[in-house]
């Protein structure tokens, strides 16, 4: 168990599940290279309609998502995203300077509002303090190792294991 406490200088000694919601291709695979190469899994979607699925299946540590996309614009996705996982933290990024259509409320459940062009130290950084203000680098709350749902499905497990191996003893005995 100690060896999940790592380091948190470095993004990548902890692996961790990143969606990438933006319809421009090339910024998804930008990013998906960029983090792949840190030691990540990263899933894409490129439509908000997709992310919603894929916040929910692939329980992701940390979601970016584009602003401004066809269909699904980030500001309906992220309150969706939101409901599913509450804990997840979200980065948008945005090509525009203008900010108004951002509620007060949306800027508070965003760790982080990047503007394009993004650099990748800018993306690394963003993504490192989002994990480490939400715990996800530090200690056991990491999801990539602990999920909190599983709470109780490990202790039912731990029950079952322990009763099993009681019976093996009684019958030895």
């Amino acid at each position: 168990m100690a060896d999940l406490k790592q380091d948190t200088a470095d993004l990548s000694t902890i692996p961790i599940r990143v969606l990438i919601v933006d319809d421009d291709a090339q910024l998804r695979q930008s990013f998906e290279k960029l983090l792949t190469a840190e030691g990540h899994t990263v899933k894409t979607a490129s439509s908000g309609e997709t992310a919603i699925s894929l916040v929910k299946a692939a329980v992701p540590d940390l979601v970016i998502m584009d602003v401004r996309m066809p269909g699904m614009s980030g500001l309906e996705l992220l309150p969706r995203a939101k409901a599913a996982r509450p804990d997840v933290p979200v980065i948008m990024i945005t090509g525009t300077n203008d900010t108004h259509d951002l509620p007060v409320a949306m800027k508070r459940e965003l760790h982080a509002l990047l503007f394009k062009p993004i650099s990748t130290t800018q993306m690394l950084a963003a993504a490192k303090a989002a994990l480490d203000q939400w715990g996800r680098i530090d200690g056991l709350v990491n999801s990539a190792y602990y999920h909190p749902d599983w709470g109780p499905l490990i202790e039912h497990d731990i029950d079952q294991v322990l009763q099993a191996f009681d019976v093996m003893l009684d019958q030895r005995a």
